[in-house]
């Protein structure tokens, strides 16, 4: 009997062994923010691949990262430019159908760009995965880590839904953790949700703490056992936070850059002064 163990065993290790390797994918278009490669880069560092899919072949990414032509996914480009908030193109708009698409097709696990990854991820190769936000609202459910198996019902709705709202003006978050969150309740699984700690340990409203030398430890702590975090980089935009600098000396992101090797992608680092003016109120000690 224990040589039939021992055998057992050894087939189960040699299974584990040979399962496949989580693969991620993003969207991007046009040129790459130093903030946005630094995020890229952290993929490559883990040993984990990831797919950039663009309609621009020539666009700039770090070492590791395989590009791919984005109209194997949509390909019709001009539905870029039919996404519409407040009135306005939007290309985070257009990147939430991408992803339910490009998940349909190619059962790859979706990633945003602005996904800084922490360690190598312990999930499933298959399957689905997302994860929770935070614990009340509307928002409650975040799709910037996403995957489901390309039959999932709530797959085909996320598609239909976003397939709908193409030329039809509409306000941000519509398409992406609203929709996500409504039909995540709707099929009632909720308990398949990955913890908060584990894909969004900062919450929108403390993007800036990523930005601050004193607060470096706290960020160390919160993340200790998350696999990634999301920047939230729409509010660094809406902040009027210049991209192309580099957060202050001994930020939590200075130092994953000075990890990840692309500091030199920055034009400069912002003063932690001045960077505190610039966010004024947004920053609550």
């Amino acid at each position: 009997m224990k040589g039939l163990a021992d055998s057992w065993r050894g087939i189960m290790v040699r299974k584990k062994a040979s399962a496949p390797a989580v693969e991620f994918a993003t969207f991007w278009q046009g040129p790459v923010d130093p903030l946005t490669y630094t995020c890229l880069a952290s993929f490559p560092h883990h040993g984990i691949r990831l797919r950039l899919y663009s309609y621009d072949p020539e666009i700039e990414v770090p070492k590791g990262i395989e590009v791919c032509d984005a109209r194997l996914i949509v390909p019709d480009e001009t539905r870029m430019r039919r996404y519409l908030v407040n009135g306005r193109p939007s290309l985070a708009r257009f990147a939430n159908s991408f992803r339910y698409e490009m998940i349909r097709l190619t059962q790859i696990c979706w990633v945003d760009a602005d996904i800084l990854c922490l360690k190598t991820p312990e999930l499933p190769w298959a399957g689905v995965v997302f994860g929770r936000q935070d614990d009340w609202g509307k928002h409650a459910f975040n799709g910037a880590v996403l995957r489901f198996p390309p039959d999932h019902p709530i797959l085909e709705s996320l598609i239909e839904e976003t397939s709908c709202a193409i030329d039809v003006d509409s306000t941000w978050g519509t398409l992406g953790p609203e929709l996500l969150t409504r039909l995540i309740r709707k099929h009632d699984i909720q308990r398949l949700s990955r913890k908060r700690q584990e894909f969004y340990p900062i919450a929108p409203h403390s993007f800036w703490k990523l930005l601050l030398a004193d607060r470096y430890p706290e960020l160390c702590d919160i993340t200790r056992d998350s696999t990634f975090i999301h920047l939230w980089q729409q509010m660094f935009k809406w902040s009027h936070y210049d991209l192309s600098k580099a957060p202050p000396v001994g930020s939590f992101l200075y130092q994953e850059g000075v990890r990840l090797g692309t500091l030199h992608r920055f034009a400069g680092v912002y003063d932690e002064m001045d960077l505190r003016e610039l966010l004024g109120d947004v920053v609550r000690e």
